[in-house]
């Protein structure tokens, strides 16, 4: 983070308002260091005065109720200190010029203590720092034009080195153009190169002065692409009274963008000692991304997308408050415009339509560190089946199960059994040919089930609905005798995969949302012990 330190300003006589809670949300999700807020007690001189004690006893009164809100909002609030201050009174600045001093030399040499690699790290780290290995992330917020030298744009190097003749790809007209740097100025000083946390000034080659720029994200050639299609680690954030469920609209602020996206919801259908070894392997990726390079994400995201290729996600119907054991939630963030979102960076969902000043409710929803984005253009947008929507990735879908019965064992192959009550009778068998079927001990309890034999789907038997199941031959004939017996209770169990999008027609309106389901089995779709099911 460029950020060293944070004041939050309150005002004395209304405390906390609504948009105060926000504030103290966000600072919580995009600042968790402790000890870097300030909070600003504004306009003591409004509070009631008609003697000393009466306005002493106001100011305490309002100081403990902000630290009473810090306290309860986050651990990290305790200690932080609340400087009460008043435009009339001259004096009450100087301690907050020294606390915030204090504050950002303090986070000045944390940041660049973390900087120093240990020796586990020296081997490493690259010898070279070029664009290539180590790409720039610089974000605009603001662009004019200067006499004679054509158009500015200002703002702060989020990471990277950017040096005087390097190209940078900006995104013009709705497209990423390269261009060639300039000139660069740091408060009206020229300068060859500028990093991570400098704020600047960069004049470009060959920029049209009609174009109207600004807040937007430029880079090295080729680093950020343009997205309508994220996956995050979902977390809600506990203020939000209001019920978050999937396929509702939200606000997703990613960047500098805000735009409109339906969000689905859904948890991945595995082993909790899968799941402990897929974070395991997705942090340890993130550790050696970090060391190595701060900017290129091309390796972490390969690695997170062969990470995910393995597991089943079932759909949640509402997004809950986080808990220890918890199976964590991702979220599928459908965009209705392309927008250019760094890897790993914080996204925000919000329902921004609430009216948060009448009602005092907390308009920010949940948040998450973006995992997953597809790589599009930005006039277009892959459909599920292509191979490079995130969505056919992540394998959405509900797990379903279904209960028969054996009717019969046929007379002429022990191997082979007629099983009723796992298709209708006028129901179709063809996307159920090939899957898996299993024979299990009756027990309520689920986790205690043992499975007697396994199975596979052959084709329909008769007309009455019942089915034909060869029996895998890891087993004996002499076992199947005494194993196989006619009722005992049969299971299929699969996952019925969904996938949304949206098609646009060339004049850009909206069709509804096409639907296509998918029968797939897991390979440990039989495990008992599966989370989510």
């Amino acid at each position: 983070s460029i950020i060293d330190a944070i004041a939050l300003v309150i005002d004395a006589t209304k405390l906390i308002q609504a948009q105060t809670a926000e504030c103290l949300a966000l600072i919580g999700i995009l600042f968790p260091q402790p000890n870097r807020l300030i909070v600003i007690l504004n306009k003591i001189d409004l509070l009631p005065s008609s003697s000393q004690i009466e306005y002493q006893n106001a100011l305490d009164s309002a100081i403990k109720t902000v630290k009473s809100a810090l306290k309860s909002t986050c651990i990290q609030f305790v200690d932080t200190p609340i400087i009460p201050i008043s435009a009339l009174n001259d004096s009450c600045f100087d301690f907050l010029r020294h606390s915030m001093a204090e504050i950002g030399f303090k986070a000045h040499s944390d940041r660049s203590q973390s900087r120093k690699p240990n020796n586990s790290q020296l081997s490493t780290i690259p010898s070279q720092n070029t664009s290539q290995s180590n790409p720039f992330i610089l974000s605009i917020d603001h662009c004019f034009p200067r006499k004679g030298q054509g158009l500015i744009f200002t703002g702060t190097m989020l990471r990277g080195t950017l040096n005087v003749g390097d190209f940078l790809d900006i995104p013009l007209s709705q497209q990423f153009e390269t261009r060639r740097v300039k000139s660069i100025e740091i408060f009206r000083t020229s300068t060859s190169s500028i990093s991570s946390g400098d704020r600047a000034a960069v004049c470009l080659t060959s920029v049209p002065l009609s174009i109207d720029s600004e807040r937007m994200l430029a880079c090295s050639p080729g680093a950020l692409k343009p997205t309508r299609l994220l996956v995050l680690l979902a977390k809600k954030i506990r203020f939000h009274k209001s019920p978050i469920r999937s396929r509702m609209r939200f606000h997703i602020s990613v960047g500098h963008a805000i735009q409109f996206a339906n969000v689905t919801f859904v948890k991945p259908l595995c082993l909790k000692s899968n799941l402990e070894a897929f974070y395991g392997a997705l942090e340890s990726n993130k550790s050696m991304h970090s060391m190595k390079c701060a900017g290129n994400a091309a390796d972490l995201v390969r690695t997170t997308e062969s990470l995910m290729r393995n597991y089943a996600f079932q759909l949640v119907a509402e997004l809950e408050d986080e808990t220890e054991d918890e199976v964590p939630t991702f979220a599928l963030i459908e965009l209705e415009k392309h927008v250019v979102c760094v890897h790993q960076s914080i996204v925000i969902g919000s329902r921004l339509d609430l009216e948060s000043s009448s009602k005092r409710m907390c308009r920010l929803a949940f948040y998450g560190e973006s995992l997953l984005s597809d790589h599009g253009n930005f006039d277009e947008l892959e459909e599920p089946g292509s191979g490079r929507d995130i969505r056919d990735l992540l394998r959405i879908g509900n797990v379903k199960e279904r209960k028969g019965m054996v009717d019969r064992i046929d007379k002429s192959d022990a191997n082979l059994v007629v099983v009723r009550g796992l298709v209708q009778k006028q129901g179709t068998i063809d996307p159920f040919v090939g899957l898996r079927v299993c024979c299990v001990t009756e027990n309520d309890d689920e986790s205690e089930r043992s499975v007697l034999w396994y199975g596979i789907i052959q084709k329909l038997f008769g007309k009455s609905g019942k089915i034909l199941v060869e029996i895998e031959k890891n087993a004996t004939q002499e076992q199947n005798d005494s194993v196989v017996t006619t009722n005992q209770p049969v299971l299929l169990r699969f996952c019925k995969e969904h996938y949304y999008w949206k098609q646009d027609t060339p004049n850009n309106s909206a069709k509804p949302h096409s639907h296509q389901y998918q029968i797939t089995q897991p390979s440990f779709i039989y495990n008992f012990n599966l989370i989510n099911t």
